[in-house]
């Protein structure tokens, strides 16, 4: 597993483009909860975003999960948009597993 920081500002898609790259993928959600579990100190450092298991809720409408620090701690998100147009600013990181 690799965590990818961009420190700036893309989509979804262009995340997965660079991962793409260098032979990995988006984590999906077992594995980026596991490495939530296994690296808890990571969200301290700032959110991961698991691009490899979006939600598709009843209406269609698309989430990604993010781990996070809230005002109780550690979080777990669900963010809603569109996943590949979503633009994410340079304190997010990605989770990647090689392919």
């Amino acid at each position: 597993m690799a965590l990818f920081c961009f420190c700036k500002t893309m989509t979804s898609k262009e995340v997965v483009v660079e991962m793409e790259k260098v032979n990995c993928r988006p984590a999906e959600l077992h594995e980026f909860l596991a490495f939530g579990i296994n690296n808890p100190e990571e969200q301290s450092r700032g959110p991961v975003v698991g691009l490899g298991s979006p939600y598709h809720d009843p209406r269609g409408v698309r989430a990604i999960p993010f781990l996070d620090m809230g005002a109780a701690g550690r979080t777990l998100c669900l963010d809603y948009f569109d996943h590949y147009n979503m633009r994410w600013d340079a304190r997010y990181r990605f989770l990647a597993v090689g392919k």
